[in-house]
Order: structure tokens, then C-alpha cells, then sequence
């Protein structure tokens, strides 16, 4: 299983240049915990950074007007990224040596495809592991 088969396509984004109360609105509305930041190049979005609800809580506490200051100021950033044809595991070893729990999917180009959460990966092995577990609910017992 590969990267890209399981994101989520739909990624709701935030350009760099934005200010980071755009960014707690958009979250808001979307309910999500996190937004990719992103420079636009043509038609095409390429990741720059990440930006999660923990970020701008806490850069916030320390800084005095923080809703009028840029993303860029409170993303992580350089950005960690996969291609859509990298596998899971490997998608996962990846977000454990990096400490991190979401990773945008990026297409050869570079460009933004989607991204990839911890939840998502969990939810698709503990499909997978159910899966499994059918195989011995099926054994015709020895006689």
C-alpha cells in the first residue's frame, strides 16, 4: 500500500503570506487540527510547511498581538514530504525518525496531492489486521 492510496485529497491549505487568525478560522471551519502552508506556482500548490492548533497555541502565548502576525512565523518549516508512491512503512519510518504525525503527499513534481495522518495509517493496518483475523474465524476446526 502506498502513500497517495490512502491520503486525504482534499487538504485544506494556507498560503505563507496569510496571517495566522486566517489560519485558527480556517481550522475552526474545518474542524482539523492542522493546515499545509503553501507557496502557489501556476495552478499547482507546493508544500513549504506545516501548521498545527499546538503551534499557534503556543508561539501565541509568547507573543504580545499574535492573531496579525504571518504563518510563516508560526509554521514548521522546512517541510517533510512524501511521494505518493512511497509505501506506508516506509511513509512510517519516516514520520518516526522525524517525530511527526502528518506528512503532505507530494506528486514527482513536488506538488501538493494530499496528506497523510497517523489516524489514517492506523485506521488502514487496523483494517488490515481485522482482515487477518477473518482467516482464522474461517479455519475449519481439527477433527
Amino acid at each position: 500500500m502506498e502513500a497517495g492510496e490512502i491520503c486525504t485529497r482534499n487538504t485544506v491549505i494556507i498560503r505563507d503570506d496569510k496571517r495566522v487568525k486566517d489560519a485558527a478560522k480556517r481550522m475552526k471551519q474545518y474542524n482539523i487540527g492542522c493546515l499545509v502552508v503553501v507557496r502557489s506556482q501556476k495552478d499547482n500548490n507546493i508544500p513549504i510547511g506545516i501548521v498545527t492548533d499546538r503551534d499557534i497555541v503556543i508561539k501565541a502565548m509568547l507573543n504580545s498581538n499574535p492573531g496579525e502576525l504571518e504563518i510563516k512565523e508560526f509554521m514548521s518549516a522546512p517541510v517533510i514530504t512524501v511521494q505518493e508512491h512511497t509505501s506506508i512503512f516506509d511513509t512510517l519510518a519516516k514520520m518516526r525518525y522525524n517525530g511527526i504525525r502528518r506528512v503532505p503527499v507530494v506528486n514527482g513534481k513536488g506538488h501538493l496531492t494530499g496528506i497523510l495522518a497517523l489516524d489514517d495509517i492506523m485506521d488502514f493496518l487496523l483494517t488490515e489486521i481485522s482482515e487477518i483475523s477473518q482467516i482464522f474465524k474461517k479455519e475449519e476446526p481439527v477433527v
